[in-house]
């Protein structure tokens, strides 16, 4: 599988100046060669349309406006993807479909204005995922959390993902949160989670996790300072390997912690969609 994802992070805290480029300075996933890094910048070697989906933790923006920012990509003109939030403090996310003729490069940018300061009581500042959307996709599942309006979740709880939205063929199943790979293949994950509260929690942390009968394994993490209501997002790429024979079982965890790194307790959104999660095998 040459083109099924490229992944990488930020693991720093940091200030960035008004229209620099974020660095990512850790490599997740290489699966793609024609995906390219160096220098805050990416390239995009390959003829094709790549889906680029980013999240930003920032602790606080300079100025009066909200935090921005954009992929900007080397075409003339420039094509801007900008992401943007109201709050100066939490996560900004985004995403972008780019068709690249084989020299396309872009950057993740402060285009706030002025600058930002990336949280510094965080794991992972900014995280970036990019896959190939050529052809035509082997299955799909977009999932819901609609029964849990207003619920407390303990630390180390489930997301109580209830509801089928959307389904492309049957290879992806859920019961109750505990989502089957049932393809020995590479998957694209996005989750979204909104919040009314976080109790007694210092961040916001969501844990995307593959479990056995013996273990279970962080595969892919986003996290925010705490704020008293708003979204958070995470993305991830996965491997399934032998799910033909063993299906990979995920789960998306509450790992929200308190100042003594014991986890926390969150309070879910009291809206109609209180979480949601889409899968992709790619």
């Amino acid at each position: 599988m040459p083109n099924a994802g490229f992944q990488r992070e930020r693991r720093a805290p940091g200030t960035i100046a008004t229209d620099q480029a974020i660095a990512f300075n850790s490599q997740v996933v290489n699966y793609d060669t024609n995906v390219k890094y160096n220098a805050s910048t990416f390239f995009l070697d390959g003829n094709a349309d790549y889906y680029v989906s980013w999240f930003v933790t920032i602790k606080t923006a300079l100025g009066t406006r909200g935090p921005s920012v954009s992929l900007i990509t080397n075409d003339d003109p420039s094509i801007i993807y900008t992401s943007n939030n109201s709050m100066k403090t939490g996560q900004i996310s985004g995403s972008a479909v780019i068709r690249s003729d084989g020299t396309t490069t872009f950057q993740l940018v402060n285009t706030t204005g002025q600058s930002i300061v990336l949280a510094d009581n965080v794991d992972v500042t900014a995280n970036i995922s990019i896959i190939q959307i050529n052809g035509t996709l082997k299955s799909g599942i977009v999932l819901q959390a609609t029964n849990s309006a207003g619920a407390t979740l303990d630390g180390g709880a489930i997301i109580p993902f209830d509801t089928v939205f959307s389904q492309i063929n049957g290879d992806i199943t859920n019961a109750d949160g505990t989502i089957s790979l049932n393809n020995d293949s590479r998957y694209f994950v996005h989750w979204t989670v909104s919040l009314d509260g976080s109790l007694d929690a210092t961040s916001i942390k969501f844990n995307l996790v593959s479990v056995t009968e013996t273990e279970s394994t962080v595969v892919g993490t986003s996290e925010s300072p705490v704020v008293l209501q708003g979204s958070f997002y995470g993305s991830t790429i996965v491997y399934a390997p032998d799910a033909t024979t063993t299906p990979f079982n995920l789960r998306l965890v509450n790992a929200s912690e308190d100042a003594t790194s014991t986890n926390s307790s969150i309070t879910l959104a009291n809206i109609g969609i209180q979480a949601s999660i889409t899968i992709v095998e790619i």
